[in-house]
């Protein structure tokens, strides 16, 4: 069951709309820092990568100025127009797909902020290992709900089934990430 069948209309309407009309400055400063993080953690240089969910581009155009030939995917068109509209680089592409469309192997996925809205997270998780080069990595981030916000608003989820986000799906913690790791056979 696609529990989000709707989230691609959703992201063009917030794309149409533009990003910081719809997320709050808040949203656009953790976003930064996020990529931020993930760019520290590995080389880039000469790896492929593949950029699931990369939205306007920004992750995509930053590793492949430090050297990765990315491609960067997202199921929105309207997200990959702005991208190609805003970032160029030798090293970079944008193509409006499904990951389920995927046939090469990569070096390297990423996945920023997009396992919440996935039906099942592990199954894309399993679809990704399917798609790595031997040795190599996904790097994957999502919102952490072991924190004062996620212990307040959980219980109305819980509890009265009151949603509290727009579009997500899952509310993981890091010992969710530790077991997909443990399923995946991966560290």
């Amino acid at each position: 069951m696609n529990k989000n069948k709707n989230l691609k209309q959703f992201y063009n309407r917030v794309y149409v709309k533009g990003e910081k009309k719809h997320f709050t400055i808040k949203r656009e400063t953790a976003s930064l820092s996020e990529i931020k993080e993930v760019l520290k953690q590995i080389s880039w240089k000469g790896k492929k990568v593949l950029d699931v969910g990369c939205g306007t581009g920004l992750f995509a155009y930053n590793a492949a100025k430090r050297g990765a030939f990315v491609l960067g995917i997202d199921f929105s068109t309207e997200a990959i127009d702005i991208a190609n509209s805003q970032y160029t680089h030798k090293n970079l592409k944008f193509q409006s797909m499904d990951v389920n469309e995927i046939k090469e192997k990569f070096d390297v996925i990423v996945s920023n902020g997009t396992l919440e809205h996935m039906d099942d997270p592990l199954k894309s998780l399993k679809l990704f290992k399917k798609h790595l080069t031997k040795n190599g990595c996904i790097i994957t981030t999502s919102p952490n709900w072991s924190n004062p916000r996620g212990y307040m608003l959980m219980p109305l989820l819980l509890l009265f089934n009151a949603p509290i986000t727009l579009a997500d799906l899952h509310y993981f913690t890091p010992v969710d990430f530790e077991n997909f790791s443990k399923k995946l056979g991966m560290s």
